[in-house]
């Protein structure tokens, strides 16, 4: 199999939520851009576990290497066996391109409140739309669509074993406060 550059240009969207915690940016962690770019630019994550209860407390995310192979696996925010989990899981075929959800002010300071995905899969034209994961029904809502498709996360979180209730009733800070979404603007060869 013969391999090519890509010239590939990044675009971030504004961060829904809030700014507390540790800034974190999976394009630079695993990816090694802008030196390079390592992961696959089609269908970048092999797949997201989204950690949620009344809110998104973490998620962690799986990337594909050009290869095909799962590059690395970046978690952020909390990560509690008690709250909801969910899994997706992307064929070969599959990327997302619009992400959707709410962000806002809560009990626990500014948060990601709820998150949906939208995929879509090349092999037969469809579309599917994963969530939503979290609350609903509170916070404005924001939408983001993907000039090609969506390729990595940043954000701001606190990681932590505790979901953001626990981390609270322990008077420490825990979970995700805001995320960030980054898509392919312009391919060329």
């Amino acid at each position: 199999m013969s391999s090519s550059t890509l010239n590939v240009a990044l675009i971030q969207s504004p961060v829904f939520g809030g700014t507390d915690g540790k800034h974190f940016n999976d394009i630079q962690d695993v990816a090694g851009f802008p030196a390079s770019l390592t992961i696959k630019t089609t269908n970048a994550i092999s797949s997201i576990v989204v950690y949620h209860g009344g809110l998104v407390d973490g998620i962690q995310v799986t990337y594909n290497e050009t290869g095909g192979t799962a590059k690395g696996t970046k978690q952020h925010g909390s990560i509690d066996n008690s709250l909801n989990k969910d899994t997706i899981t992307f064929s070969q075929t599959q990327s997302i391109i619009a992400i959707s959800g709410r962000a806002g002010t809560t009990g626990y300071g500014n948060r990601v409140i709820q998150l949906s995905f939208t995929v879509y899969d090349s092999s037969n034209g469809k579309m599917q739309v994963y969530g939503p994961y979290g609350n609903s029904a509170v916070g404005p809502a924001f939408h983001v669509t993907a000039n090609g498709a969506f390729v990595g996360f940043s954000g701001f979180a606190v990681d932590s074993d505790l979901s953001i209730g626990r981390s609270a009733d322990q008077g420490v800070p825990g979970g995700i406060y805001g995320l960030s979404f980054i898509d392919i603007a312009y391919r060329s060869a």
